[in-house]
């Protein structure tokens, strides 16, 4: 089966959580890994789209859960259901480590980076912590409820894309200065001011 964006980022999670997982922690996990990268990317990491639901943010249509739902029925991962103090099921995934390494190779070296950075500092807090933590991020607290979250580029990190981009393009016309050198086609200043004095 090959795996969607979503698919692969669950089972990168619950590999690198090691544990059993509440379906509540691996919906809010993904979201934070989701605007990290979007703060930093100007996307989702997964592709997914988010709104304010009755419990915070959640991807639309309730995708993540769907798709864990999916993975377990195709024994990708590992479901559990079991009753909860509330009365009502609890839903808990969890997957091993090798299934985890194979997910990784859907994903670059910086998107690696978000998924485990984002377990290594929320990963060992409680569902209502991380809940909290969810609602505390940009997106949400600038939505009303039942609104799709307005994910942002971190103004920082536009800056440093745009300081980026400006010095690949000196970098690249330094190259192809080189290369002319190189292969011994130099320009005069007086072909330098007939050339400005055409554009003029």
């Amino acid at each position: 089966m090959a795996l969607s964006k979503v698919q692969a980022a669950i089972i990168v999670m619950l590999g690198t959580l090691g544990q059993k997982v509440h379906r509540t922690r691996l919906v809010k996990l993904i979201y934070l890994a989701d605007n990290t990268f979007y703060e930093l990317n100007g996307k989702t990491l997964t592709g997914l789209s988010y709104v304010w639901d009755s419990y915070g943010p959640n991807a639309i249509s309730n995708a993540i859960v769907k798709e864990a739902d999916l993975l377990a029925h195709a024994s990708l991962i590992n479901m559990a259901v079991q009753p909860s103090i509330y009365g009502n099921d609890a839903h808990l995934y969890w997957t091993s480590e090798d299934r985890s390494s194979e997910a990784l190779t859907q994903f670059s070296a910086g998107e690696i980076q978000v998924l485990r950075d984002t377990v290594k500092k929320y990963g060992a807090m409680s569902i209502r912590s991380i809940v909290g933590l969810s609602k505390k991020t940009r997106p949400f607290q600038q939505a009303k409820q039942y609104e799709i979250l307005n994910l942002r580029l971190d103004p920082r990190a536009n800056a440093l894309q745009q300081r980026v981009k400006a010095n690949k393009q000196f970098m690249a016309v330094a190259r192809r200065g080189i290369k002319d050198i190189a292969l011994g086609r130099l320009t005069d200043q007086d072909a330098l001011d007939r050339l400005h004095k055409e554009r003029a």
